[in-house]
């Protein structure tokens, strides 16, 4: 399964054009040319190639609003909202292809919402809930061929209750968990 956190990660990897960026833990600071204020307007960011990297609306030195990140290919790589330095809105994930690979929303810099990842050949990977950044509910994963690879629900990241399995050959098993028989609450 992807996990999202690697998003914040690649965050920090530019030089941003007509400001100074200063890194603060996760959060990166836009500062002017003279660097006495904090930035507000458009950046573009490029490689070493010069290729557009990233594409981002600054308010106050923060990023805020739509943020567009870029394949060497000149393809959209990442789709993100943010509000106040922080991802805060619709989330997509594009491969080099173009295709979508990932579909969620995030609240506050936490998954929250539905998500969808996708195989390369766009068959869904798997669907699911976030609340507050821990799965929540029903969650359903499939094989590339669009078959149900398994299903069950989570409750505060933990599996509970039966899943049901399929070994792809349309043989089903199911299993019951429970946390607080084995002392995993």
């Amino acid at each position: 399964m992807k996990n999202l956190t690697f998003l914040i990660c690649l965050l920090p990897y530019f030089t941003p054009i007509q400001s100074q960026v200063i890194d603060y833990q996760k959060d990166i600071i836009f500062k002017d040319s003279s660097y006495t204020s904090l930035f507000t307007g458009h950046v573009k960011t490029y490689d070493d190639q010069g290729n557009l990297y990233m594409s981002s609306t600054v308010l106050n030195g923060k990023r805020h609003g739509l943020v567009m990140f870029y394949f060497n290919n000149g393809k959209l790589h990442q789709w993100l909202h943010f509000k106040n330095g922080i991802i805060d809105g619709q989330i997509v994930i594009y491969n080099e292809l173009g295709k979508v690979e990932l579909r969620g929303n995030s609240v506050n810099g936490e998954n929250d919402g539905e998500f969808y990842s996708y195989y390369p050949n766009g068959q869904i990977e798997y669907k699911g809930t976030f609340v507050k950044g821990l799965k929540e509910g029903e969650w359903v994963y499939y094989y590339e061929n669009g078959k149900i690879h398994g299903k069950g629900k989570y409750k505060g990241e933990k599996e509970i209750g039966i899943w049901i399995y399929n070994n792809d050959e349309n043989t089903w098993s199911t299993g019951s968990i429970n946390y607080d028989l084995v002392g995993m609450k």
